[in-house]
């Protein structure tokens, strides 16, 4: 008895006291041994329940509570078990609390997210807007702008008399009347289309190419 510090030891000793029913004091120690039996194993639990709240989750804490009630009156049982009871609402309250916010940023994200979108798409849509005007103003160049300049040069030359020069810009000119002006300007200058042709392949001569002139007969 005076060796035991837990449930199976009292109820060790109280068994041995029971084998000496009547002698002395045994009866009476028999019976004290049992009751210490008993604290010990309300410590037992007691300190598991303890354990369990260490560890600060939901299930811990209804397990803890659980141990509490098969000790009722033991110690600070009833307090511990209000203590849990608090812990577990706190913890709740903290996960509906993380939950809102989570939702609330989930719906932030998404509404940022789709701003983001709309802004994207105004981008792309004015950026292809300036790309249109962009590339019409490239075709309304090339195809009328500078076209008509250069006709209207070309024009200008022929009735200083330049033919040359105006030939030069007729020859690429694909605009109006370009390609009579040309054939026109060719005439003034050059006399036939033919002259002008053979003009033409000479000055594109490399050297080393050949070129006939004419035709003779051989007797």
């Amino acid at each position: 008895m005076n060796k035991a510090n837990s449930e199976e030891t009292f109820k060790a000793a109280s068994k041995i006291f029971e084998t000496i029913r009547g002698f002395k004091d045994s009866d009476v120690l028999a019976a004290k041994c049992l009751d210490k039996a008993e604290d010990s194993r309300k410590d037992s639990v007691y300190i598991s329940a303890k354990d369990r709240m260490a560890k600060y989750t939901i299930k811990d804490y209804e397990e803890a509570i659980g141990l509490f009630l098969t000790i009722p009156g033991w110690r600070d049982t009833e307090e511990q078990v209000s203590t849990c009871r608090s812990k577990i609402e706190e913890i709740k309250a903290k996960e509906e609390a993380d939950r809102l916010k989570r939702e609330r940023k989930e719906e932030a994200d998404k509404i940022e997210a789709a701003k983001r979108a709309k802004k994207n798409k105004i981008i792309v849509s004015v950026v292809a807007a300036v790309v249109i005007v962009l590339i019409t103003i490239i075709i309304v160049l090339n195809k009328v702008i500078i076209p008509d300049q250069k006709y209207n040069q070309a024009m200008a030359l022929i009735s200083a008399g330049d033919y040359g020069e105006a030939i030069l810009l007729l020859n690429d000119l694909q605009y109006k009347d370009s390609e009579e002006k040309l054939e026109q300007c060719i005439i003034e200058k050059y006399g036939s289309k033919e002259k002008y042709n053979i003009i033409i392949e000479i000055q594109n001569l490399k050297s080393g190419d050949t070129y006939e002139f004419g035709s003779y007969r051989k007797e």
